[in-house]
């Protein structure tokens, strides 16, 4: 060591007082696609301003409905903010929209008894559900038929149903 120039010394100690730094590890797949509350909130404000734009904007209303399903699925996101919204896309003229928003319903009351609740409490939601017998499209009734079916999962639900007279309808 003692042979060593100054030069090397000194590079020499440099490499001992350096701390060798951790590569930043990449996210995993999972974190990538795991949800977070503010893109719901994101998506659903995006939604909000599209929807005043309707005609021009129903792919990217779809596409926004599509996320919020996926939030409402995969973590525990409020679904209020989604009911002021919901009876409007359930009487779009638009039929993938209803579906889409059908499914929503659907989807989220199947996962979630409270969630299913929400929705049931909804008056003006529930009759936007009802209305969707009224189309003649067929895509829209399957849609309809399948959300009733999903939605009676709980009692209060059912009597919803019931109340808006949605077995007159079907039959």
């Amino acid at each position: 060591r003692e042979s060593l120039c100054p030069w090397a010394r000194r590079m020499e100690k440099k490499k001992k007082d350096t701390v060798k730094r951790k590569r930043k590890q990449k996210p995993s797949a999972r974190e990538l696609h795991r949800p977070r509350s503010s893109d719901a909130n994101a998506t659903f404000a995006l939604l909000l301003a599209s929807l005043s734009n309707t005609p021009h904007s129903v792919i990217f209303i779809n596409k926004c409905l599509f996320k919020l399903r996926r939030f409402l699925l995969l973590s525990q996101t409020s679904m209020t903010p989604l009911l002021a919204l919901l009876p409007t896309l359930l009487r779009s003229t638009r039929p993938e929209l209803a579906c889409r928003a059908s499914d929503i319903i659907g989807a989220a009351s199947l996962v979630s008894f409270d969630a299913n609740e929400e929705f049931a409490f909804d008056s003006e939601t529930v009759e936007g559900l009802i209305s969707l017998f009224q189309s003649r499209i067929r895509k829209v009734l399957l849609s309809a038929c399948n959300v009733v079916l999903d939605f009676s999962t709980t009692t209060f639900a059912q009597r919803q149903v019931l109340k808006f007279s949605a077995l007159n309808k079907l039959m």
